[in-house]
């Protein structure tokens, strides 16, 4: 039988995915669900292990980047979230056109070697996601020449500016 538990946990996880996917929500919102799940852990919501990290391993995919340091730990992740799973999280935001989340990834473990930085660059300057694309190859000399020919360009000279 759900425990209160379950229905609040559950609610949340589908409100923070729903705000996590939809680009026309304010990025805040997410951030203050995930925050008042932290809060409700041990008052309102009794984190039942497995059952409830399970749930939210299951949409651990469609959290946004900037959220998955807080979404580990304030929902106890920590032992079941690996560089696999954040490798194969990084694959499907890339799958999915998140190329913004998925280079926030790739800077944030360290992933470059895994990836075609090229490509995701050009992908970034293509959403104008400059700073994002400029923390992806910060370590690349090469990557960078070609970062700034890119924006070089007429079509670019806004952004480069």
């Amino acid at each position: 039988m759900p425990t209160e538990s379950d229905y609040i946990l559950h609610m949340s996880l589908g409100m923070l995915i729903d705000c996590c996917q939809n680009s026309d929500v304010n990025a805040i919102i997410p951030r203050i669900i995930l925050n008042n799940v932290a809060l409700m852990i041990g008052d309102r919501i009794q984190l039942e292990t497995p059952k409830h990290q399970d749930w939210a391993l299951s949409v651990f995919d469609k959290i946004r980047a900037d959220l998955i340091p807080d979404f580990i730990s304030k929902l106890k992740l920590s032992n079941q979230v690996d560089d696999e799973l954040l490798l194969n999280v990084t694959k499907k935001q890339l799958e999915n056109g998140k190329y913004n989340d998925a280079a926030l990834i790739i800077v944030r473990y360290k992933f470059q070697e895994h990836f075609d930085l090229k490509a995701i660059m050009m992908k970034l300057v293509d959403l104008n996601k400059i700073e994002t694309a400029k923390m992806l190859i910060a370590e690349n000399d090469e990557l960078k020449i070609q970062l700034i020919k890119s924006l070089s360009t007429n079509d670019n000279c806004k952004k480069a500016a």
